[in-house]
């Protein structure tokens, strides 16, 4: 009985807590939205892991594949600039990198508080 009540009372509150919502990446002064990077993963998911019951990639979480697009950024107008992005077996994004003027820079996760 103290169990339930308890959860009910957290379960309650919890509707009046903020939550957080994964907004996309910060890649060099500009946004790269969540669902960008998750067509791009869902999209070459089948053509970078081969879907075999014996390949370790489905077996343990913590093997990374990586995905590579061209993708151009606006204020720097380079041609070969590409998104590299890093995921698991379950489609998570691990880290996202972008590639342009022959460097390589880390972008960072933007998540923003919704009440």
């Amino acid at each position: 009985m103290k169990i339930s009540l308890f959860a009910s009372i957290i379960a309650f509150l919890s509707n009046f807590m903020p939550t957080l919502a994964l907004d996309g990446y910060r890649c060099n002064a500009q946004t790269i939205s969540r669902e960008i990077l998750m067509r791009e993963v869902n999209k070459s998911y089948d053509e970078t892991v081969e879907r075999d019951p014996g390949n370790a990639f489905f077996r343990d979480s913590t093997l990374i594949a990586d995905v590579e697009f061209s993708y151009r950024f606006a204020p720097y107008h380079d041609p070969k600039s590409t998104i590299k992005v890093f995921f698991n077996n379950r489609n998570q994004i691990l880290r996202v990198q972008t590639f342009f003027f022959g460097l390589i820079h880390e972008c960072l996760e933007m998540v923003e508080s919704r009440a």
